[in-house]
């Protein structure tokens, strides 16, 4: 009878077992591969919920006939307890990482922003410089000429990058700037100067068609001059149309 009693109890768990392992192991397989593809109502992210909830469920389920069983002090539902709150938290932590993680274009586009940051720091410091001409004479300042979409033209495959060439940045302005490509990246540049002294302005650009539609983005970082004579300009790129 004994023997019977426990063979019957095994069957009853290990059901309830193996479905409180398909949840983790789901997780574990599945939702990886798509990390940084989730939006609001992802199909994964409501998966990891509902697989959180049912090992929830599961283990409650289960921790309440084997507590039933070997025991009833009250260390015993702590310890049930413990294990219930730390599934939660690992699941629906999981699914919340997985709803704020960025879309592949949101990593892209982290290129823009970070060059443009590049571009405003090199016109600073040429700005604050001081430099002369071949007589020696100290010019006025003034931020670097101003130099063309660089590449002046490149190929468009999605998700391809272009590859660096040294040549497309020899440009005086760019090495006034001391901005060069040396990694593949998405989006071309330019920089747009004007004036002299207190009427100087600048406008940093980032083109980019990711999805290669023809239609582009466009990131922009703005400079000019105040009254103190000082630098100042946009805290925040400017973006227009991001995941294009």
């Amino acid at each position: 009878m004994k023997g019977r009693a426990a063979e019957a109890t095994g069957k009853s768990v290990l059901g309830p077992l193996l479905a409180l392992l398909a949840g983790p192991v789901s997780f574990v397989l599945v939702v990886p591969a798509f990390l940084g593809y989730a939006d609001s109502a992802h199909p994964i992210l409501v998966a990891c919920l509902v697989w959180g909830t049912a090992s929830l469920a599961t283990v409650a389920w289960v921790g309440s006939r084997l507590f039933r069983r070997t025991a009833r002090s009250p260390v015993a539902h702590v310890a049930l307890l413990s294990v219930q709150g730390l599934i939660a938290a690992g699941f629906f932590g999981g699914a919340l990482d997985i709803r704020s993680a960025p879309s592949p274009n949101g990593k892209r586009t982290d290129e823009a922003r970070r060059h443009l940051r590049y571009l405003y720091q090199g016109a600073v410091a040429y700005f604050e410089a001081e430099h002369t001409n071949r007589q020696g004479f100290v010019l006025e300042r003034q931020f670097p000429n101003s130099v063309g979409l660089t590449p002046a033209a490149a190929p468009c495959q999605v998700g391809q990058r272009n590859e660096p060439r040294e040549s497309d940045w020899k440009h005086p302005s760019w090495q006034a700037l001391s901005f060069a490509m040396g990694d593949p990246f998405f989006y071309r540049y330019e920089f747009i100067s004007r004036g002299t002294g207190q009427s100087s302005e600048f406008t940093a650009r980032a083109y980019g068609d990711l999805d290669c539609d023809g239609v582009y983005s466009t990131f922009e970082r703005t400079g000019s001059i105040d009254a103190w004579g000082n630098v100042t300009g946009s805290p925040k790129v400017h973006v227009d149309q991001e995941m294009e």
